[in-house]
């Protein structure tokens, strides 16, 4: 969903779980100026932010995210499972959680439980 439908939408939506994507686990990285309007619209509703990370993503990639998210929601790193870009270690998995809580204090790390479950 694009920040003009979603400005449409939010009368009717009561939770909003916005992705934010990174070229270290998504090939590509979402525009910065695109995705901070989405999340200023989304935290008028309750809302996550959530982000898959690799073993490529960099500590400088989770401080970009972090300082696009407004203080309300959780962000929430998933470790990729299931492609070529490789899970993160756990080492490098807390190093990044440590990362953004440096700038968005309420960031949690939470499986992609799909994949887990194999749930589409």
């Amino acid at each position: 969903v694009h920040e003009e439908d979603l400005e449409r939408m939010l009368e009717h939506v009561d939770i909003v779980m916005a992705d934010v994507k990174i070229a270290s686990s998504a090939g590509f990285a979402t525009d910065r100026a695109v995705a901070a309007e989405f999340l200023r619209l989304s935290a008028q509703r309750e809302c996550a932010v959530k982000v898959v990370v690799s073993a490529r993503t960099t500590e400088e990639e989770i401080r970009g995210v972090a300082a696009l998210v407004p203080p309300e929601p959780p962000l929430i790193l998933q470790p990729v499972t299931g492609t070529a870009f490789g899970p993160p270690s756990g080492a490098h998995l807390l190093l990044l959680q440590r990362a953004a809580m440096a700038i968005h204090q309420d960031t949690r790390v939470i499986p992609q439980a799909h994949r887990i479950l194999h749930v589409r």
